[in-house]
Formats: structure tokens, sequence, C-alpha cells
């Protein structure tokens, strides 16, 4: 373990205990080296090659960052890298950034990389430019790649007064950054990063002062980001979002904008649509599939099967999962009163209809969340996350309703919600008004004007941020177990005196950075041991195909 306790001393911080370095923390010990193999090419790039390879490996370090948590949220040995990139070009500049607003109105740039048909994050950005009159909205997109924008985005963008805009994707990094930094001297007193974790663009567009002020919106709290080179100041979504590891040097916080629906159904109209009998107790819970998968010793849906059989009347209704999404996870067969609806665009009615809503976990939804407590339905929200970032935590959400200690705990609040009607209605109605209250109307305007008033004091002011290295911490290493739930499942060979699981995740991690001789001797190493295992054999020919 000479070499762990290496990688523990460079940190400067104080690891976990050595029984703990030489199980769970080794994943994360693993994707730091990964990481810095990345970042080591990355750095080559910007002395040896053009500028455009180099953010395509400053991209590609991130995106492993982002997939594969390295104890870190965010990095100057990389993003400087864009930075400087970005100060440098001659982006052919027309003027100096003018506040004149010739509208009257306010002007935002609000940037995405993409927008998604289904998720929260695409209507929680309607939302905001629905409630903000008082404000004109230019969306600039950078990446769509063809995937369809949903209508009701394209219209509350139009009622605005906005403009949406899709840069380039095949002029290359460079010339879709010059364009955005363009629109924004044209377009923007603010500007409002919601930019994937990978997502080069903004850091070069923003590499220079005569800019409006930028805000990155935290709105994946839980993963690496760039971006902090040129944030002035980030907009978190929650308390506990706030991270000074991020190097932003101020913090403000919005609670999710929320809109009541459009398709208003009773719970009978809804129930005969969706063809659940009056008599039956519906849970409900929606997230995507991998949301649901199991981890580190949490399985929702052996969890729910324990709900269920408590109570023959209980069914549970899954939107956004397919079964055949999460059935090679699950180690067993889901209770034959689990039903997987799919994704759904508009899942309104299937909230109408339910009695209860059960938060998914390791992995909450909370946007969904949040939306179902619009419909006066009692929460049970989501036990012992690996992080508390993963789940829903918003302060309207906690002053309401505690989060249970453990899975009996879960199981518990369930049965109890579902035998009392009577307390279902009082919890749910309780909760829908603290959400109101907090999230929709004057409240969350009041909130947001707090917003403006910030970034009508602030300079745009690009700055280098500082390299960081390993951080090991009890979350850190739950997170990063965490996202080994892709390869939950495969076969474990520790009873053989060879750890499978972790070589797995290592070949998978080394061909992710590129180095595929060590994806080759990790392959080669469980054969020698498991001949017949044919997921090192599948792993082995893709690491000798280089791919």
């Amino acid at each position: 373990m000479k070499t762990e306790h290496a990688d523990l001393a460079r940190t400067g911080r104080r690891g976990p205990d050595r029984d703990r370095i030489s199980g769970e923390a080794r994943y994360l010990l693993n994707n730091d080296e990964g990481y810095r193999w990345l970042v080591r090419e990355a750095q080559v790039a910007a002395v040896s090659l053009d500028a455009g390879t180099t953010l395509a490996r400053v991209a590609d370090a991130a995106r492993f960052a982002a997939g594969f948590h390295t104890g870190r949220f965010a990095d100057g040995s990389i993003e400087n890298l864009a930075l400087h990139i970005g100060a440098s070009l001659m982006d052919r500049r027309p003027a100096p950034f003018s506040s004149a607003k010739p509208s009257g109105r306010r002007r935002v740039l609000q940037f995405a990389s993409h927008l998604a048909r289904i998720g929260g994050h695409t209507r929680m950005l309607q939302n905001w430019i629905k409630y903000d009159p008082d404000s004109c909205h230019t969306v600039v997109v950078s990446s769509q790649g063809g995937r369809d924008v949903p209508a009701s985005f394209i219209d509350a963008v139009s009622e605005n007064g906005g403009h949406l805009e899709f840069l380039p994707e095949e002029a290359g990094l460079i010339e879709r950054s010059l364009r955005l930094r363009q629109l924004a001297r044209e377009h923007a007193d603010l500007v409002i990063l919601h930019h994937d974790s990978s997502d080069v663009v903004p850091t070069v567009a923003f590499a220079l002062d005569d800019l409006p002020p930028v805000a990155v919106l935290n709105h994946a709290d839980f993963l690496f980001w760039l971006g902090s080179s040129v944030a002035d100041f980030t907009i978190n979504l929650r308390q506990s979002a706030a991270d000074r590891r991020r190097q932003v040097p101020v913090e403000a916080l919005l609670p999710v904008p929320l809109a009541e629906s459009e398709r208003y159904l009773s719970r009978e109209k809804a129930r005969e649509i969706l063809g659940i009998p009056d008599n039956q107790v519906a849970l409900l819970s929606i997230a995507r599939a991998m949301k649901f998968l199991p981890s580190g010793g949490q399985n929702f849906i052996a969890t729910a099967g324990r709900i269920l059989d408590r109570d023959p009347r209980a069914h549970l209704y899954l939107v956004g999962a397919r079964r055949e999404d999460i059935r090679p996870g699950l180690g067993a067969d889901p209770h034959e009163r689990i039903h997987f609806v799919g994704p759904l665009d508009d899942p309104s009615a299937w909230r109408a209809a339910a009695d209860i809503y059960l938060e998914s976990f390791p992995f909450g939804s909370s946007t969904a969340l949040l939306e179902s407590t619009l419909f006066s339905l009692p929460v049970v929200r989501a036990y012992d996350s690996p992080c508390r970032l993963l789940v829903t935590d918003d302060d309207a959400i906690k002053e309401v309703v505690s989060s249970p200690v453990n899975e009996q705990g879960y199981i518990e609040q369930a049965v109890a919600l579902i035998a009392d009607a009577d307390r279902r209605a009082a919890e749910g109605h309780a909760l829908a008004a603290r959400i109101r209250q907090q999230n929709m109307g004057p409240a969350w305007k009041r909130q947001l004007d707090e917003i403006y008033r910030l970034a009508e004091k602030t300079r745009h002011h690009p700055r280098r941020i500082a390299p960081t290295t390993l951080v090991i911490s009890e979350e850190d290493i739950r997170l990063s177990n965490w996202m080994l739930r892709d390869q939950r499942g495969l076969p474990s060979l520790s009873g053989s005196g060879l750890d499978g699981n972790f070589l797995l995740h290592r070949i998978r991690t080394a061909r992710e950075a590129g180095r595929y001789d060590i994806a080759r001797r990790c392959a080669w190493k469980i054969l020698t041991e498991k001949p017949l295992l044919p997921a090192a054999w599948r792993q082995l020919a893709a690491s000798c195909a280089g791919r």
C-alpha cells in the first residue's frame, strides 16, 4: 500500500483509516490516477499542439472527472489552459461591452450546452424565463446535436420577446466560443451559464474582462465542472450546494422555480384514464432509470418490494424507468406490484392519480419530487445517501419532512402513509403550501431580484484558479463508489484473492484515459485466475482494439 499512502500524503489532507484505504478508497485513488494521465496529455498539447487539440483534451479530462469522481470539483491544471487560449484569441471585437438597454429591460443571456426534451433542468430554465417578464432573455445553445427542443420552451422564449440561437457545431470550439463572446457583448447585461461539466466554450468565450458579469447556475452540484475561472459568482439551487472547492469567490441562492401543471386532472379522472382502481393506494416515483440502480448496499427496488409486502392495496409506479433498463443490476425480479411506466414528456396524470411520492435512491430526482408536491402528495425522502448532493434537501422540504435515517425508517414512513389517508392529506397539503411559498410567485421573484442586484454591482473578472489535488473524505469516497453503479452486478472475484470488480473498473478508467496498455495488463491478470470469465475477455478485446 506504499503508493496509496504516498498519494494520501500528496493531498495534504487527513484520509480514512488504513482498512478503508485498502478497500473503498482505492477506487477514488484509481480515478485520480486516470485523471492525472489526461491532465498531462492536455498540458503536453498546450506546449506542442494547436489550440483546438488542447481544448479537446481539456474537455476529455473534465469529462473523465465528471464521470469518475476524482476528489475534485474544479482544477486549474486544465481550466487555466482553456482560459489562456480564450484570453489570447483575436476575436475581431466590435466594441467594448456597453450596459445600454435599448428595450428598457434587463438583458439576460442564458447559455446551455443542450436543452433536454425530458428532465428538470430545461423546465427550470423555462420557468425562470416565464416568471421574469422584466428581463429579455437570449438563450444560446452550443451542442444541441439535432435533438428536439420542447415546444413549450420555444414558446416561453418567444413570449418573453427573447431569442433562441444555436451555435454552429460544425464550426469547432474556438469559433463557437468567439460567437458566444460576440453575442454576450451585443445582447447581455448578465450571462448565466447552464453548461455541461466538460463544455470548454464558456471558459474560452469569457476569458476577457471587457464582458458582462458571468454567473454559473450550479445545477450539477455533485459533479466536477469547468467554468470557475470565468464565474464572477455561482447561483446555488440549495444551501447545501455551497462549496468553496469550486474556487468561485461569491455564492448566491435561488430555489428551483416551479410552475403549476397546465394539464390539470382530478384524481378520479386521472385514475380512470390510467386504469388505476379507486381503492388502490398508488405510490409514485419519477426519475431516470440510472437513479434507481443499486449502489453501496442501497436497492430502491428491493426496499419498495418490502413496502408493498406490508399492504396488498399498495402499488408502485415508476415513471422514467423501463424494466429492461434496470433489471440486469437488481439481482432478483422486481415485486409484481411494481409497474415500470417508462419515460414520459408529461407525467402530470400520474401525479394526479398518486397518493404518495417515494424519492428514488441512492440518487434522487429533485425537480421531479418538488413538482410532485404541487399535487399535494406526501413525500418519503431518500435515506442515508452516499452523498448529500445526490438527494433532495432543499430548505422548504427539510422544514416539513424529515429524512429517514435508514432503510427501516424509509419503509415505516411509507407504510404509515399507506395506512392513514388523513395523514397523507395533511402532510401533502402542508408540503405543497410551503413549496409554493418558496419556489413560486413573489417570494421566488424577490430572490431572483437579489441575484440581479448582485450582478449590477459586479464587474467581470476572469482569473486563473489554483491547481487542485485529490481530496479524500468520507463523502468523496462514497461519491466515487456511487459512480460505480454501472458496474454493479459484474462478477466478483474477491474470493479467489483477486478483486475482479476493482480490476474491471480499472480497465474501464484506463480505456477512458487512453491507457490501453494498462487496460490490457489488468484484463490478463483477471484471465490468469478466471480464464472463462466473459467480461474479462470482452474488456481484453476492446483494449486490444484500442477502443
